[in-house]
């Protein structure tokens, strides 16, 4: 599968599992599985229970103001790229978190659904 397709699989599953309640990661990932035709061996259902877990995808993140931990909230995000996206910052569009350094199709498709630019941060 390319990166880019990929990283929108990546995507669309991520925001699918984080509309559910994590205490049911493993029929979360049957479905998407199921859903995807993914062999049980894809990294892509690792990324996915890991953040589940984790987790991750509860905020909306204003990237122009969120503190590092709340960067570290969005899927895909640790703390190198959390001190990243804020060495970068002002950000005028989403699309713009691209030009930082360790951001590919991969992360930011994997984020994306979970950052942005205008407002404050809020609960999914």
């Amino acid at each position: 599968m390319q990166a880019s397709i990929r990283g929108l699989v990546v995507t669309v599953a991520l925001t699918f599992a984080m509309t559910c309640h994590a205490d049911r990661v493993n029929s979360i990932l049957d479905v998407i599985k199921r859903e995807l035709h993914l062999p049980d061996s894809d990294p892509v259902l690792d990324v996915i229970k890991r953040e589940l877990e984790a987790g991750k995808g509860d905020l909306i993140v204003n990237v122009n103001d969120a503190t590092p931990q709340e960067l570290q909230t969005i899927p895909c995000i640790g703390e190198k790229l959390a001190k990243k996206i804020i060495a970068s910052r002002t950000y005028e569009e989403v699309e713009e978190l691209n030009d930082v350094k360790g951001i590919g199709d991969y992360t930011f498709n994997c984020m994306r659904p979970f950052v942005k630019t205008k407002g404050d941060t809020e609960r999914r």
